[in-house]
C-alpha cells in the first residue's frame, strides 16, 4: 500500500508545475502526505462553454464567463480553507448549468474525497476519466479511492486498455481524419500511377486505423448507452430478484463500479464480472448521463 501511495505522489509532482496546486491530505497513517491537487480552469473554458451551442439546452441564464470563473475560484478557495461543503456547492452549481470539464469534475471528486464521501468521489473521478482516460492524476486518484473504499473495480483486458488510450471524441476525430486521408490516397492512386505501390501501402494503413477508430468509438458508445454505475451506499446487498425480501446474492462495497444491465421504476440490475444482482435505484448513481 505504501508503494502505491508513493507512486501517486510521484505522478502528482510530474505534472503539478503545469496545471495543479498540491494539497496535503491527512486521513490516516497510510495516506499521510498524499497529494490531491486541484486544477485551475482557465477563463477561456468558461468563454467557450458560454458560447458553445452544446450548452444552449442547459440553463446557463445570463451569467457571463467572468462570473462563472469567479464561482470556480471561490469554490477553490473554499477547498483551500477546508470548507468542503461550500466547495462542493460551488462546483456542483457549475455542473448544474451544464458546464463540464475534466478539471471541474476532478476538483469535485477531490473535495468529496476530503469530505469522506468516497462513493461520490469515485463517481466524479470516473466521470473525469470518461473525458480524459489518459490523465495520470485522474487514474491515480481513482485507483487510490477504490483501494480506500475496497470497491469493485471494472475488469480490463488488453483490448480495452488500447481503446482507453483515447476518449470517444478523440477516436471520432481520428476516424474522420483517416477517412479523408484515405480519400486522398485513392485520388493519388488515380493521378500518380507510378507511385501507386507506395500510396496503396499508405492507404492500407489508413484503412486499418480507420477500422480501429470506428471500433473504439463504438466501444466507448456502449459505455454511454449502457452506463456504468457507482455504488454510493456504505454497503449494499445485491439481490437475486427486484423484490425487497429476495435472497441476497453478493455484497457491494461503497464506490464499486459496475455495469448497468437493466432497470425498473425502483430497482436497477447490475453486473460485475459474472455476478448479476438487483439493488434499489436510490443506492447508486449512473456515471453517464451526468
Amino acid at each position: 500500500m505504501r508503494s502505491q501511495v508513493q507512486s501517486l505522489k510521484v505522478a502528482s509532482r510530474r505534472i503539478a508545475w503545469r496545471e495543479f496546486r498540491r494539497w496535503t491530505l491527512d486521513v490516516g497513517p497510510l495516506t499521510k502526505n498524499l497529494c490531491l491537487p486541484y486544477r485551475r480552469t482557465p477563463l477561456v473554458f468558461f468563454v467557450l462553454a458560454f458560447l458553445s451551442t452544446s450548452f444552449a439546452e442547459k440553463d446557463i441564464g445570463t451569467l457571463p464567463p467572468a462570473k462563472l470563473q469567479t464561482i470556480f475560484s471561490e469554490a477553490n478557495r473554499a477547498y483551500d480553507e477546508n470548507r468542503f461543503q461550500g466547495a462542493i456547492e460551488g462546483y456542483t452549481s457549475l455542473l448544474s448549468k451544464g458546464l463540464y470539464s475534466k478539471e471541474l469534475l476532478f476538483n469535485l471528486a477531490n473535495t468529496y474525497f476530503k469530505n469522506g464521501q468516497l462513493g461520490h468521489a469515485i463517481l466524479h473521478y470516473r466521470r473525469a476519466w470518461y473525458l480524459s482516460p489518459r490523465d495520470p492524476e485522474i487514474i491515480a486518484n481513482l485507483r487510490f479511492a477504490l483501494e480506500q473504499s475496497r470497491g469493485l473495480a471494472p475488469p480490463q483486458n488488453t483490448f480495452s486498455a488500447l481503446i482507453f488510450k483515447g476518449n470517444r471524441s478523440e477516436w471520432g476525430i481520428i476516424a474522420i481524419l483517416c477517412y479523408w486521408f484515405s480519400s486522398l490516397c485513392i485520388a493519388g492512386c488515380l493521378l500518380f500511377r507510378n507511385q501507386r505501390p507506395v500510396i496503396i501501402r499508405i492507404l492500407a494503413g489508413c484503412i486499418g486505423v480507420l477500422i480501429l477508430s470506428l471500433v473504439a468509438r463504438g466501444y466507448w458508445s456502449s459505455y454511454y448507452k449502457h452506463s456504468e454505475v457507482v455504488m454510493l451506499k456504505t454497503s449494499q446487498q445485491a439481490l437475486y430478484a427486484p423484490i425487497k425480501n429476495s435472497t441476497i446474492h453478493f455484497e457491494i462495497p461503497e464506490g464499486s463500479i459496475l455495469r448497468l444491465e437493466d432497470r425498473s421504476e425502483s430497482w436497477i440490475k447490475l453486473k460485475t464480472g459474472k455476478k448479476v444482482g438487483w439493488v434499489p435505484r436510490s443506492s447508486c448513481e449512473m456515471v453517464y448521463p451526468w
